[in-house]
C-alpha cells in the first residue's frame, strides 16, 4: 500500500473513520461523457443526488489529468499521467496494465457496458468476463437503438442506449456472485444528441462571466484569440448545451435502474471522463485547462468507509480512482495515483497537496508539444488557490481561483517569483516516477 502525506483541510460534516470489512467489496464505477461541472445538479441528476451524493462524498474539486477522452480514460484505468500511460491521443492504444486483470485475478467477476477506449474496436478483451462495448468497431455513439459488441458478437438493440446498458449491467450484478466489478460507461452527452426523452426539460444555460471573453485582453495565450461569438455561434453553442444537460437528465433515469440493482456494500465511483465549455473563453468543447475542461463531477460513495453525505474541497484526480480500488480491495498497485480512502474515513484532509494536469501534443516523450491542434500541448498544477499552466508554445498562465474562479486575469507576468515555484513544483511531479 502507498503511503500518504497527512494534511489538514476544513470538511464539511466529516466522519469519523470506520473500519473497513474483511470481504473484498464490490466496485462500480460510472463513467459519463464530455459531463460539464454546470450540467452536474441535483435537477439534472436528482437519482444521483439522492444515491450517491447524499450518501456518498462529493469531491468539489475533482479534475481529470487530461480533458480528452481516451486520455483520461486510460488515466482512470491505469492511475497513470498521460506522459506515463502513453495514450496521448484518441488513436493511442493502451498498452500498459490496467487494474481490471487484478480484480479478476482475485476472483471478481467483471463487465464492461458502454464505452471503452477510442483507440480500442469494441472487441472483448481478456480479464472480462462480460462485455458489452459501444462507440467503435462496428457500434457508435447513438443514444438509440444502437448496434453492441456483446462478448464479440454485434448485435442490434432496440430502445435508448443508456437504458439498454444499464440493463446488461443490472442483470450481470443480478446473476454474478460477490464481489464483481462494472465499468458503466455510456456515451451521454457525448454526440450525437438524439435521446428524445426529456426534449422539454428547463435546461437554462447560463453565461459565465468568461462567457465571450476579449481573450486578446485578458492575457490569455495566442491560441484562444478570436473575434466575438456571432449570433449564430451563440445560438448553436448554447442550443447544444441544452441538449447535452436533457441528454444526462434521461441518463439519470438509466442509473435509477442500474443503482437499484447494486448491493450497499459496494465501491461505488461517478465521473465523467472531462468537461465541456460552451462559449466560455471563447472556446467550445474540451482539450484546454479551463476549470470547465478539466474539473468534473466526482463523488465517491462507500458505506465502509464514510456514512456519506458530505462534501469535500480536497484535490482529487481520475489517476486516483485506480489506487482507491486497489486500496480498498488490498491489492499492489503501482501508479501515479492517490488513494482516496483517507479522505472518506476521515483519517486525512487531503491526500494530494497539488493536481498535476497534462495534455501532449507531439509525444509522449517531447510533452506537451504543439502537434496538429489549435490548441497546444500543456502542463499545468492546481493547488487550493492557484493553477499554473505551461504550454508547449512557451506561453504561460496564472490564475487565482480562490478570488478569480473563472480564470479571467492571466497573472503569470506579474507574480513571476510565484510563476518559479509553482513551476518548479509542477515539473518534480512530471519527472516522479509512478510509485
Amino acid at each position: 500500500m502507498k503511503r500518504l502525506g497527512l494534511a489538514v483541510v476544513v470538511l464539511l460534516l466529516a466522519p469519523a473513520p470506520v473500519a473497513r470489512a474483511a470481504a473484498p467489496p464490490n466496485v462500480l464505477v460510472i463513467l459519463t461523457d464530455d459531463q460539464a461541472w454546470s450540467m452536474f445538479s441535483r435537477h439534472y441528476m436528482p437519482t444521483v443526488y439522492s444515491e450517491l451524493v447524499d450518501r456518498g462524498v462529493l469531491f468539489t474539486r475533482g479534475y481529470v489529468h487530461t480533458p480528452s477522452c481516451c486520455p483520461s480514460r486510460a488515466q482512470i484505468l491505469t492511475g497513470l499521467y498521460g506522459h506515463h500511460s502513453g495514450v496521448i491521443y484518441n488513436s493511442s492504444p493502451l498498452t500498459k496494465p490496467t487494474f481490471v486483470k487484478p480484480l479478476d485475478d482475485a476472483g471478481y467477476r467483471t463487465m464492461l457496458a458502454g464505452k471503452y477506449l477510442n483507440s480500442h474496436d469494441c472487441s472483448p478483451l481478456p480479464s472480462w468476463d462480460r462485455w458489452v462495448c459501444a462507440g467503435e468497431g462496428g457500434s457508435s455513439y447513438t443514444k438509440v437503438d444502437p448496434t453492441l459488441n456483446v462478448d464479440g458478437n454485434l448485435i442490434a438493440h432496440q430502445g435508448y442506449t443508456g437504458r439498454i446498458l444499464a440493463d446488461h449491467a443490472a442483470s450481470f450484478i443480478s446473476e454474478s456472485p460477490e464481489p464483481f466489478f462494472v465499468l458503466y460507461s455510456p456515451t451521454t452527452p457525448h454526440g450525437p444528441l438524439n435521446d428524445d426523452r426529456r426534449p422539454f426539460y428547463p435546461a437554462p444555460y447560463v453565461r459565465a462571466p468568461s462567457y465571450d471573453e476579449d481573450t486578446a485582453s485578458t492575457g490569455k495565450p495566442g491560441y484562444t484569440h478570436k473575434p466575438p461569438l456571432t449570433d449564430a455561434q451563440r445560438l448553436d453553442w448554447e442550443a447544444q448545451w441544452r441538449k447535452m444537460a436533457r441528454h444526462v437528465r434521461a441518463l439519470d433515469d438509466d442509473l435509477g435502474v442500474l443503482l437499484a440493482a447494486v448491493p450497499d456494500d459496494t465501491l461505488v465511483v461517478f465521473l465523467s471522463d472531462n468537461g465541456w465549455l460552451s462559449g466560455e473563453h471563447r472556446w467550445r468543447g474540451k482539450g484546454v485547462p479551463y476549470e470547465e475542461a478539466v474539473r468534473v463531477p466526482f463523488v465517491v460513495r462507500y458505506p465502509r468507509a464514510s456514512p456519506g453525505g458530505w462534501s469535500t474541497g480536497a484535490l482529487a484526480l481520475n489517476v486516483d480512482i485506480a489506487s482507491t480500488i486497489a486500496d480498498a480491495v488490498g491489492f499492489d498497485w503501482v501508479d501515479d495515483g492517490k488513494s482516496l480512502l483517507p479522505i472518506l474515513t476521515g483519517e486525512a484532509g487531503l491526500v494530494r497537496t497539488a493536481a498535476l494536469l497534462g495534455q501532449c501534443k507531439g509525444s509522449a516523450k517531447l510533452c506537451p508539444g504543439t502537434v496538429g491542434t489549435s490548441a497546444p500541448g500543456f502542463y499545468g498544477l492546481v493547488t487550493r488557490r492557484w493553477k499554473y499552466v505551461e504550454y508547449g508554445t512557451g506561453e504561460k498562465e496564472l490564475y487565482d481561483l480562490g478570488a478569480d474562479p473563472y480564470e479571467i486575469t492571466n497573472r503569470a507576468g506579474a507574480r513571476p517569483n510565484l510563476v518559479n515555484k509553482l513551476s518548479a513544483q509542477m515539473h518534480a511531479l512530471v519527472g516522479q516516477a509512478p510509485s
